[in-house]
């Protein structure tokens, strides 16, 4: 039988069996592999049926598959076709038998083989593999490598296996090919394991005969006057030679260009080392942005398999999650791809933490390598040698980067010493096994999450799993103790710097206590581990995140045979420090409270004692109770007298503050927020603020007590500037900043922009799992439907709101008056916002007849009485109004209402554009007609 032409055409189509390339009036047509198999094999027998197994053979060969597989692929190249426009026909169906190509194939002349044409002035002059399709997301990097290998004599791809080297290498130097007069030759030095191998197999690809006499010379003597690039792949087993081989090469004939692929560069003098990284990944805050390569080769990959894959609104964020779960290593999305036709992308990315079982399903004709992942990673791993083997498993414990001092301090051993892991350290990253990240201010090292686990598998079977876990965690230890020095230490835009470094202390230390909390970990370091990280979760905003794991911590403490009272008061000092305002949701809290008064009582150390009342203070302020809190923050004033460690006492002066405001003593709280703000200390943070820096909290406050006390406009601008402050910092001082300053102050205003404020803390809260403060904006959002006039709004019962939600949904809105605020504002719990929970629970009795007129007016004399006597000028304002529309509801009563209207808008010289303002304006001018007009409108 004749053999198959390279080049077929028909209708407006060109078929490239050797680039594997269908092309329409010279325009690429994108098709799956599995379709272009099938166009394949039936263009090569055409007018002949092909049955079904002989089909399924051709294209899966050596695999079972479903009856229904060939019918899909069959319809995908079909419609790759456009079978049935202008009733073109190629493809027929014979029932029972098979399928034959019943297309007009047509001699491969210019107008049909415009690729074909250049391939085959190419094909004499290289010996290039074909590439089975376009790489992915390497354009840039083949055009600079092109240029590259035009302009120096040896260029090296560098890069960890997988990252495609082979590939950009073989379409760079394709690219290059008019660029070289004697040719582009491919050597692939992957078989050879014997040194004295490679340069007789550059040879036989240049196709010279080698006189085993006169070696190197005689090839020289060959390539005189030749241009020619020599591509070298898959030179790291071979390197010594390889190096020796260009060196001699671009020594000796000026004429020849060498482009190199390995995982280390050649280090020959004159090398032009190009790092090959991953392919690009999807952005985190772009779910719906596909355009990453990473996405791309995925999807590209997955729909040559099944030609039905896309990308689904329910698959998006898994297909990304996997993408750089994968750190966008081509080869391992490619075999990820491989896989969706069987598991489903949901199934995929749940097995992957098993990525050496799942990713096994290479393209058959790949080396043998670059099957499987495991596969890729034994031949790097086959090439170190055995100091480089215990480095590399032992890293696995570093779940994020890394620096060489960190990394010499837990891998070191009797085996291995500090010198010899840096040593090592520094060899892998020149292998590729271990990355370097520059985004974290100084190098630190990583290696990707594939070898990780790889690395990981190596780690547990070599029985050291336990000793090097233990060293891993006691050094988390140490730089966790380090991070409250810092904070103690440094000003805000140092520590601002220094997030990054947080970020990734972050992740070990969830490595580290995953280890010490478990059955082969050890306890008392897992309580060490956690007690020390409240600076650092604070800092991050983690709290939600880590509650569970102080929690633990508790737990480990309090069941330690013996018991060790210290360790039990500092567990409890962190959980109540990280659950927060929200931890009186906890079902012991009570307990947790009488626990840890006792504690603190059998305690003698200073800052033990000042930790654990902060703990108490935090509850206290949680439930409400503010004036346990002032009695709290008087102890922790009296323990702080060291003036060298103002922390302490800044931590009582704030929320002394905080409380002071709470029960409406605003002139007190505002005394102390100048005070604070004008301390002379430049720590912005400290370990008692965790993650709302007294910058942020302080004036948040001072906002807040500006706009009660009639000064609306200057709160406007104090809130806005902590916002700005707070965009800078932590999130949770961002959500501070919103919740307790920007938005109450806005809403209170009536501004506009109270919308887009709620939003931003809202889509804070998502993107960093708050959910404390993804309830103050759930609560901020039905306040401004209903005041938009929404209806048939579901108000959140009492149980909805802690008891500091509850005073504040009753600023918002008269609807979300609760009882429970409505009682503490009666029993004076609630000073700030007593005032106008009385007038807003009147209005709402008002409007559902259960309050009657004589009732209304003793409260609102009552809410107007409190708001005198706190100078909260704009609760009184309120008040008045709501005076106002009671008392004018007869003509006897309008000059009342007007003379408390008057005497309210006096004590204001700001803010006249204010909705209150505004409202009580018009109400007074209403008022003063003497045309009788209803009142209808007000009352």
């Amino acid at each position: 039988m004749n053999a198959a032409p390279t080049i077929v055409a028909f209708g407006a189509f060109t078929f490239d069996r050797t680039t594997r390339t269908l092309c329409r009036k010279g325009e690429r047509v994108p098709i799956g592999d599995r379709a272009l198999d099938l166009l394949d094999a039936l263009t090569e027998r055409p007018g002949e049926v092909l049955s079904r197994q002989e089909l399924e053979s051709r294209v899966w060969p050596r695999t079972i598959v479903e009856e229904s597989s060939l019918r899909v692929h069959v319809s995908a190249l079909r419609r790759a076709l456009g079978e049935g426009e202008d009733g073109a026909r190629y493809i027929a169906n014979v029932p029972g038998r098979g399928y034959t190509f019943v297309g007009t194939l047509l001699e491969p002349l210019q107008q049909h083989v415009e690729p074909g044409s250049a391939l085959r002035s190419h094909e004499q002059r290289h010996n290039l593999p074909p590439l089975p399709s376009r790489p992915v997301g390497r354009d840039s990097v083949i055009q600079a490598l092109t240029g590259m290998v035009e302009a120096r004599r040896l260029v090296t791809v560098v890069g960890a296996g997988g990252m495609g080297k082979t590939t950009v290498a073989i379409a760079a130097a394709e690219s290059a090919c008019d660029l070289f007069a004697d040719g582009v030759k491919f050597v692939d030095l992957s078989p050879v394991v014997e040194q004295a191998r490679v340069l007789p197999m550059v040879a036989s690809a240049l196709g010279i005969k080698l006189p085993s006499e006169m070696g190197t010379i005689h090839l020289l003597r060959s390539l005189t006057n030749k241009r020619v690039l020599i591509v070298l792949d898959n030179c790291e087993q071979v390197i010594d030679a390889a190096a020796n081989v260009a060196q001699e090469l671009i020594a000796g004939s000026p004429g020849i260009h060498i482009l190199a692929t390995s995982r280390e560069s050649l280090n020959v003098g004159g090398e032009c080392v190009y790092r090959l990284g991953p392919l690009g990944l999807p952005p985190l805050d772009q779910p719906d942005d596909h355009s990453s390569p990473a996405v791309q080769l995925f999807v590209q990959r997955a729909h040559a398999l099944d030609d039905s894959f896309t990308i689904r609104a329910d698959t998006a964020s898994l297909v990304h999650r996997l993408c750089r779960q994968l750190d966008g290593m081509p080869l391992a999305i490619e075999l990820a791809a491989a896989r969706v036709y069987t598991l489903g992308v949901h199934d995929l990315v749940s097995r992957l933490t098993d990525s050496f079982r799942v990713l096994t399903r290479g393209r058959r004709t790949a080396a043998p390598r670059h099957q499987t992942l495991q596969a890729l990673l034994d031949w790097s791993h086959d090439l170190l040698n055995e100091t480089d083997r215990i480095v590399l498993r032992r890293l696995a414990v570093f779940s994020g980067p890394f620096s060489i001092e960190t990394a010499s301090a837990v891998v070191a051993c009797d085996i291995v010493g500090a010198a010899s892991v840096r040593e090592s350290v520094l060899g892998l990253v020149s292998k590729s096994l271990v990355g370097v990240d520059r985004s974290l201010g100084s190098p630190h090292c990583r290696l990707l999450v594939t070898t990780r686990a790889y690395a990981m598998q190596k780690l547990m079977a070599s029985g050291e799993w336990n000793s090097v876990s233990r060293r891993h965690a006691e050094r988390v230890r140490v730089r966790i103790e380090a991070v409250e020095e810092d904070i103690e230490e440094l000003d805000v835009e140092t520590l601002l710097s220094k997030h990054g470094l947080y970020a990734v202390l972050l992740d070990d230390m969830r490595a580290a206590l995953d280890w010490a909390s478990s059955p082969q970990g050890d306890s008392r370091l897992a309580i060490s581990i956690t007690t020390a990280g409240v600076a650092l979760v604070h800092q991050l905003g983690v709290m939600d995140e880590f509650r569970p794991r102080m929690e633990t911590a508790l737990r480990q403490a309090q069941s330690l045979d013996p018991h060790d009272p210290v360790l039990e008061l500092r567990a409890l000092s962190a959980l109540c420090r990280v659950a927060g305002v929200a931890a009186h949701h906890h079902a012991h809290s009570a307990d947790f409270l009488a626990r840890l008064r006792l504690l603190v009582c059998q305690t003698s150390d200073r800052d033990d004692k000042i930790d654990a009342i902060e703990s108490l203070m935090t509850y206290a302020m949680g439930r409400g109770d503010y004036g346990d809190v002032i009695d709290l923050a008087r102890e922790v004033i009296r323990l702080s007298v060291s003036p060298n460690a103002p922390s302490a006492l800044l931590l009582g002066a704030r929320l002394m503050a905080q409380a002071q405001h709470a029960l409406g003593r605003h002139a007190e709280a505002a005394k102390t927020v100048e005070h604070i703000l004008a301390h002379p200390s430049r720590r912005t943070y400290s370990k008692y603020v965790g993650s709302v820096p007294t910058s942020v909290s302080m004036r948040a406050l001072k906002a807040r007590i500006a706009w009660l006390c009639g000064e609306v406009d200057d709160a406007l601008c104090i809130a806005s500037e902590c916002v700005e402050l707070a965009r800078v910092m932590t999130p949770f001082a961002l959500g501070h900043a919103l919740a307790i300053g920007a938005i109450p102050v806005a809403m209170w205003r009536g501004d506009l922009a109270a919308a887009g404020l709620i939003a931003e803390l809202q889509d804070l809260a998502n993107k960093h799992s708050l959910d404390y403060w993804a309830s103050w904006a759930r609560m901020c959002e039905t306040a401004l439907v209903l005041r938009e006039g929404g209806q048939g709004v579901c108000v959140p019962s009492r149980l909805q709101f802690t008891a500091r939600e509850a005073e504040m949904a009753s600023t918002l809105h008269e609807r979300l008056a609760t009882q429970v605020a409505l009682e503490r504002a009666d029993a004076g719990l609630a000073g700030w916002s007593a005032a106008e929970t009385l007038r807003a629970a009147t209005e709402q009795g008002l409007s559902e007849g259960t309050v009657d007129p004589e009732t209304a007016d003793l409260s609102l004399r009552r809410a107007m009485a409190i708001a005198l006597s706190q100078t909260a000028a704009s609760w009184a304002l309120r008040a008045a109004m709501s005076q106002a529309r009671l008392h004018a509801r007869d003509a006897a009563g309008r000059g009342h209402a007007v003379g408390v209207l008057d005497r309210a808008l006096a004590r204001f010289t700001q803010g006249h554009a204010t909705r209150d303002h505004v409202r009580a304006r018009h109400l007074l001018e209403v008022l003063t007609r003497q045309d009788g007009t209803p009142l209808a409108a007000w009352v």
